[in-house]
């Protein structure tokens, strides 16, 4: 496994430190977890498609965020 190093802004680090806490995880694991995010968002947006976070209700799907952009 390739380690790596990578400074971050310190806005950055706390939310890391939320979420790796919150889901009982390591720093790295929802890293790893965002990264694989990024993947699917950036192969989907080379297919004209683009990722969401959706709220369902019953048979009623609405996007509560649409990501525009990868790289926002």
């Amino acid at each position: 496994m390739v380690e790596m190093t990578f400074e971050m802004t310190e806005e950055i680090e706390d939310r890391l430190n939320e979420i790796s806490q919150r889901h009982h995880v390591p720093i790295g694991e929802a890293i790893r977890l965002g990264l694989c995010l990024l993947s699917i968002a950036d192969r989907e947006f080379g297919k004209g498609n683009s990722l969401a976070v959706v709220h369902e209700d019953g048979d009623k799907i609405e996007p509560v965020y649409v990501l525009e952009s990868v790289f926002c």
